[in-house]
């Protein structure tokens, strides 16, 4: 469980970051599912598709899928989503930075090679810098 407080600024960054592309990617997703719904598409099995890449028949598949990407570029959707990846890349780096900067020194530069290169190991550090009471860390 992530720690309740997270009062370094940041954590909160990060989990704000974090809350805005989940935010924006829900919205690509309703519009998604607004034009499978608008335009009738079902699957052989009259299952509605929950994304347009789900659709079964391939040539209506590959429309949809180029027809939702351009209404969520024409919308400025595609524009948020991508700039919301980059606060978040740069809140996560961040985060990542401080965890790294109070870990002792024996074990720090295993660490900060592991979080570069293993995508495991870096959502774990992240989730331990979130779990942290940073008022029980020294000031860096």
């Amino acid at each position: 469980m992530i720690n309740k407080v997270c009062d370094h600024p940041l954590q909160k960054a990060y989990l704000v970051a974090k809350s805005n592309l989940v935010h924006l990617e829900q919205q690509e997703r309703i519009m998604e599912q607004k034009y499978i719904k608008e335009n009738g598409i079902v699957n052989d099995d009259a299952s509605i598709p929950y994304a347009s890449w789900a659709i079964e028949d391939n040539e209506r598949c590959e429309k949809a899928m180029a027809d939702c990407t351009q209404l969520i570029i024409d919308s400025g959707l595609w524009a948020k989503i991508v700039d919301a990846r980059k606060n978040l890349q740069v809140a996560e780096d961040e985060l990542l930075e401080y965890g790294l900067n109070i870990i002792p020194e024996n074990g720090k530069s295993i660490l900060e090679k592991a979080v570069t290169k293993n995508m495991t190991i870096r959502k774990k550090m992240i989730d331990f810098v979130l779990k942290l009471d940073t008022n029980t860390v020294k000031p860096l």
